[in-house]
C-alpha cells in the first residue's frame, strides 16, 4: 500500500486543530473543564488562549502542527525505506 502524503497531513491537520481549537472553545464556555489542558498548550501556541478568539488561533495552530507532523511521518517513512533498501 502506497503512503499518501496530501491526505494524511490532512487528517493529522483536522484531527488536531479539533482536539487544540475545541479544548479552547471548551475551557472558555465553562468554569473548569479543559482549563489545565489549555494552560499547557498557552506556552507552547502564541496568543492561544480560554477566548473564542484564541481557540479559532488554536485550530489555526493545530492545523499547521499537524500537517507538520505528516510531512514528518512521510520523510521518516522515506528514509527507512532508503535504509531498508541497502
Amino acid at each position: 500500500m502506497r503512503f499518501r502524503l496530501v491526505p494524511m497531513a490532512l487528517v493529522l491537520g483536522v484531527v488536531w486543530s479539533l482536539t487544540i481549537g475545541g479544548m479552547g472553545l471548551l475551557a472558555s464556555a465553562t468554569t473548569e473543564y479543559g482549563h489545565e489542558f489549555v494552560k499547557v498548550f498557552m506556552s507552547i501556541y502564541p496568543r492561544y488562549d480560554m477566548t473564542v478568539g484564541g481557540a479559532l488561533l488554536g485550530f489555526l495552530w493545530g492545523f499547521c502542527d499537524g500537517v507538520g507532523a505528516g510531512i514528518i511521518l512521510w520523510l521518516t517513512l522515506k528514509l527507512s525505506a532508503a535504509k531498508a533498501k541497502e
